[in-house]
């Protein structure tokens, strides 16, 4: 897969924030380098995580696609390897996000103000790898539209 350089004004700030030099590529098809183009955390795991830092998460600091309303905390996570209804789509849940320090960074400003890997840690432990995971990453089974309000069903 060839993938080009694209140069815009995105690359000083975003070097600054790395504290080296970054530059952007894109793949030749959106979804090239992801083997998971879907990822849902629940807003209750947000407030568990809410809970721990004693105070609120802003939960776009995950950057996940679908944030899901009326679940229990980690309900998402017993979802593995289960196809789960979106609105009109179908994805299958495939496992958890391996979380990175990009989580510690405020959503609209990129400092740094919350231990989130810690916090995590601290409730939800490891895994055997050494990995501290936050939401679930999922595969699209059925395309279709999927609206803000849109019921999520476990299949």
């Amino acid at each position: 897969m060839t993938s080009r350089i694209v140069d815009g004004p995105w690359e000083e700030p975003l070097s600054a924030l790395a504290g080296r030099p970054v530059r952007v590529a894109r793949t030749p098809e959106p979804g090239d380098l992801y083997a998971h183009p879907a990822t849902l955390v629940s807003e209750a795991s947000v407030a568990r995580l809410s809970a721990e830092a004693g105070e609120d998460v802003d939960g776009r600091r995950f950057r996940m696609l679908l944030t899901l309303a009326g679940c229990e905390p980690h309900e998402e996570d017993e979802w593995e390897g289960r196809p789960v209804r979106v609105g009109e789509a179908v994805v299958r849940v495939d496992g958890p996000v391996d979380r990175c320090a990009a989580t510690t960074r405020h959503p609209d400003t990129g400092e740094r103000d919350l231990d989130t890997l810690r916090l995590i840690k601290g409730y939800r432990g490891q895994a055997p790898d050494g990995s501290i995971l936050f939401g679930m990453l999922a595969s699209v089974e059925r395309a279709g539209r999927v609206c803000v309000g849109d019921t999520v069903e476990p299949l």
